[in-house]
């Protein structure tokens, strides 16, 4: 609620030219082509159905979808995203898994992939303002002194736990359904990878994004502060 008394007053352009783009990570997770039939039939959309409907057997999704030794064969792919507020987009590969990724290999990533895209983004400004997560590694020390280096600030007091806030998970919601629509279950995970890339560039009207934080700032303060996904 205080971040958002703060930024209450703000209109779709004032965010705009307040912040420069939102970022933030996610993860896909790849299907082996011998999974793919049961994953397509399980993360089927809810649907509306009759009390009778629900008991069938047909529309019972199981707890669990695969057997250990099945989740073996499933990988993962985390991406970073970043979304301007004149709607370029850059969506890049980062290890994934405990262990593979740091404070210190985000900074690398900030120097040589973040950095000179804001850049050749904004030629005419020598600093940006990025909205970014509470995620530990975006702000730990090798990471803050990267984007100093870069002239790049992160939007201050961001309320932990409210990643509904950020407009950049708009363009996962939207990654997931276009790269399931992409894929043919048969990709080797190497060529899937590119599909989600592919899937993340596919968001439409991303010049329209951060100029979002102006309706989910109201809409929280409408809640009270409860959760936007609620």
């Amino acid at each position: 609620m205080k971040f958002c008394r703060v930024h209450q007053d703000k209109t779709a352009d004032g965010w705009k030219h307040f912040v420069q783009g939102c970022g933030d990570f996610s993860e896909f997770t790849w299907y082996p082509a011998e999974l793919q039939p049961r994953f397509q039939r399980y993360r089927a959309r809810k649907t509306i159905m009759t009390k009778r409907e629900k008991q069938l057997p047909e529309f019972q999704r199981p707890k669990k979808w695969f057997k250990p030794t099945e989740w073996q064969k499933v990988k993962k792919m985390k991406v970073f995203g970043l979304t301007t507020s004149t709607g370029k987009q850059l969506v890049f590969e980062v290890p994934n898994g405990k262990g593979n990724f740091d404070s210190a290999k985000w900074a690398t990533y900030l120097k040589k992939r973040v950095g000179p895209f804001l850049k050749k983004a904004f030629p005419d400004k020598r600093s940006f303002r990025l909205l970014l997560d509470g995620e530990g590694l975006l702000h730990a020390p090798e990471a803050k002194g990267a984007m100093r280096q870069l002239n790049i600030n992160i939007l201050e007091k961001w309320p932990a736990h409210s990643g509904e806030l950020n407009p950049q998970e708009h363009v996962w919601a939207t990654t997931e359904d276009d790269l399931r629509t992409l894929e043919n279950g048969k990709e080797s995970f190497q060529d899937w990878k590119k599909l989600v890339i592919t899937a993340a560039k596919m968001y439409k009207s991303p010049e329209k994004l951060v100029g979002m934080m102006a309706r989910k700032v109201r809409e929280c303060l409408e809640r009270k502060g409860a959760s936007l996904n609620e």
